[in-house]
């Protein structure tokens, strides 16, 4: 649960809030599947450079190039879908932050047709 006294959420705004809570829990789920990866895949890469052995011996070497060669380009694509990620978690907060006014001014809206 979150817990933010009221000096906290001004600083921080509710849009932020909310996008940081959103976002923490896509990224909570997420979690789990990486923690897979991180095992899975480098046993994925030995059996099938294994696999590449057994069917045409030390031309397997060619496989293996390519799986050291890729991994700066991993780098270079992790780095960019971070920056768009920053760049979308600002516009998420941009937006939560004119919804929340556009509720607000209902709600008094609301209340003063009630009231009269």
């Amino acid at each position: 649960m979150l817990l933010l006294d009221s000096v906290t959420l001004s600083r921080v705004g509710s849009g932020a809030a909310q996008t940081l809570m959103a976002v923490d829990t896509g990224r909570l789920v997420n979690l789990i599947a990486s923690g897979h990866e991180l095992w899975s895949l480098p046993l994925q890469i030995a059996v099938a450079l294994w696999l590449l052995y057994t069917q045409v011996e030390f031309a397997f070497v060619a496989g293996l190039v390519v799986v050291v060669l890729l991994i700066p380009v991993n780098r270079v694509l992790a780095m960019r879908i971070q920056a768009a990620s920053g760049q979308l978690m600002d516009a998420k907060d941009k937006r939560i932050k004119v919804r929340g006014g556009r509720v607000r001014v209902c709600c008094v809206v609301y209340g003063g047709v009630w009231v009269l």
